[in-house]
């Protein structure tokens, strides 16, 4: 496993990381011995949030984390929000819960510090939250958290932020399909200091080879969600890169997060965890790297369609 420095703040993290979006939902139980297999691979990068699975993700991880020295492991989760009686989720930023939430994350994470601890979902006006950011500076202080940051989607958001605050952590959507970060914010991170996390780097399952292009399962969950005609625009897309992605013996996924590694200003990148053998394969992509061809035929796709853009 290879390691980079999450910005400019000191913390080391490993290139491949793990995504936890979900863990200790039904569909997800029994993966404590993946997130061993990943320790044992030399992850150490684990992002999570106070809410996933009604806060079970944070409880399983704790539960492996507590054999484990807490020097090996870099905890990055959210807060932001909660959940009310009938599974709604609402905002909440205020310092009180700021304070609330921090304290309950690390009970459930078996931690009396955080890593990196990030704002869920901001609103756009977060930036002008003084007192919020005052307190997180305080907590810095205080060696509680090591750096914070936001969770969010835009590159000028995330420019407004880090030009606005001393929080260095960015959680952005950021995958070969998915490229506005590329032109809006890489250089400013870059300038700043500033660790990025790209978020869904794989695409929601596109950019692997368990995506079906053609004939999907009626069953799959994407199909449903977007419609046949924006299932069809990402299977048009995933035929043409699939033959680059997968040179030189990659897997699909692994070329997807090698494409994001080659990127010099992005820490780390957290594909879910799904199974043992999925872990097993992410953490292959560690040291993998596009040659400047492979990179230069993906951005030639359709003229340039993907370079910087967003498939809709």
């Amino acid at each position: 496993m290879e390691y980079r420095e999450f910005g400019s703040t000191g913390i080391m993290v490993s290139e491949i990381g793990v995504g936890c979006g979900g863990l200790g939902g039904e569909a997800k139980e029994g993966l404590e011995p993946a997130i061993e297999r990943a320790l044992d691979l030399g992850i150490n990068l684990f992002d999570t949030c106070d809410t996933y699975a009604e806060s079970r993700s944070e409880q399983t991880l704790g539960r492996v984390f507590r054999n484990h020295p807490r020097e090996r492991i870099v905890i990055c989760t959210k807060f932001g929000g909660v959940i009310d009686e009938n599974g709604d989720w609402h905002r909440d930023i205020s310092i009180p819960h700021l304070h609330e939430a921090f304290e309950a994350s690390c009970r459930r994470l078996n931690t009396d510090y955080l890593d990196i601890y990030l704002v869920h979902t901001p609103p756009r006006d977060i930036c002008n939250e003084e007192d919020l950011f005052a307190e997180l500076d305080m907590m810095v202080d205080q060696g509680k958290i090591r750096t914070y940051g936001l969770s969010l989607e835009a590159g000028d958001f995330a420019i407004e932020f880090v030009n606005a605050t001393k929080g260095r952590g960015i959680e952005i959507y950021f995958n070969l399909f998915a490229q506005e970060p590329r032109q809006a914010f890489l250089d400013v991170a870059r300038e700043k200091g500033v660790g990025i996390l790209p978020k869904v780097p794989i695409a929601a399952g596109v950019l692997s080879d368990s995506f079906v292009p053609d004939d999907p399962p009626a069953d799959d969950r994407r199909l449903r969600r977007w419609g046949p005609e924006k299932y069809q625009r990402f299977a048009e897309y995933h035929k043409k890169v699939r033959p680059i992605l997968t040179a030189n013996g990659r897997t699909m996924a692994q070329g997807a997060l090698a494409w994001l590694l080659t990127f010099p200003e992005v820490s780390t990148v957290i594909p879910g965890i799904s199974s043992l053998e999925r872990i097993e394969e992410t953490a292959g992509a560690s040291g993998m790297r596009l040659t400047e061809d492979e990179m230069a035929a993906l951005d030639a796709i359709d003229g340039g369609v993907l370079v910087g853009k967003r498939v809709q």
